[in-house]
């Protein structure tokens, strides 16, 4: 889950940081986004789930059953450039994340005409697990 900042500073950092990562073999089976300033509602949500974390934007969490087993904070996007900030998710994505298999590969997508794969929108609530 990536809690993004409108901050204009943190664009060169945070968002390519996270789009290298996400290219990873391992990877969460579903993220999703939401952001502080922008949807209230949402952001107050996620921030209840992570109350045993102080509030950081931007930042991301990784969740297992609903539940947050890494943090990346501000502070840490802060001080790193986008291939670092990368790297660190992609540690934490071989560290919390199941490698995805030909069996779990077609999660998240569905065949379309012609056989080919499409991406499906996500279904219930937005927590990468």
């Amino acid at each position: 889950m990536v809690v993004n900042s409108v901050v204009r500073m943190r664009r060169g950092k945070a968002r390519p940081g996270i789009g290298l990562a996400l290219q990873s073999d391992v990877r969460p089976g579903k993220s999703a986004t939401v952001f502080a300033g922008g949807d209230d509602a949402a952001t107050a949500h996620l921030r209840a789930i992570l109350k045993d974390y102080p509030p950081s934007s931007p930042s991301v969490a990784l969740f297992q059953d609903g539940k947050p087993v890494y943090m990346l904070h501000r502070s840490d996007i802060e001080r790193r450039d986008a291939s670092q900030i990368a790297q660190l998710l992609t540690d934490a994505f071989h560290k919390f994340c199941a490698a995805e298999t030909p069996a779990t590969a077609s999660r998240g997508r569905s065949r379309g005409p012609g056989g080919q794969w499409s991406e499906r929108p996500p279904a219930g609530k937005s927590v990468v697990k």
